[in-house]
């Protein structure tokens, strides 16, 4: 579980709401694990900041099925990158 104290200050850094979506959400379950894989958009105005930023990247996570609840094993977050030899985050990319 996160640590809430943690969660509050993150929020806490922008001005205003937080925008999420999950987007071409694909779920495969089997027997006691699942995996899951999304398209994510966060857009939000970081505080101190006149413009606010939007960000596509893609979400993978496996469950595991514990008690007949189902718990979050491990979680990974990407960005692309140009492969231009730069490697540098491609923000700038929608779907």
């Amino acid at each position: 579980m996160r640590d809430p104290d943690n969660l509050r200050g993150w929020f806490a850094g922008f001005d205003g709401p937080v925008d999420y979506e999950v987007r071409d959400l694909r779920a495969t379950v089997g027997g006691e694990l699942a995996f899951a894989h999304s398209l994510n958009r966060m857009s939000a105005l970081p505080a101190g900041h006149d413009e606010p930023f939007t960000l596509w990247f893609r979400s993978t996570v496996c469950l595991r099925r514990h008690d007949g609840r189902w718990l979050i094993a491990h979680q990974h977050q990407s960005t692309p990158f140009h492969m231009d030899g730069t490697f540098a985050a491609a923000l700038d990319l929608e779907p």
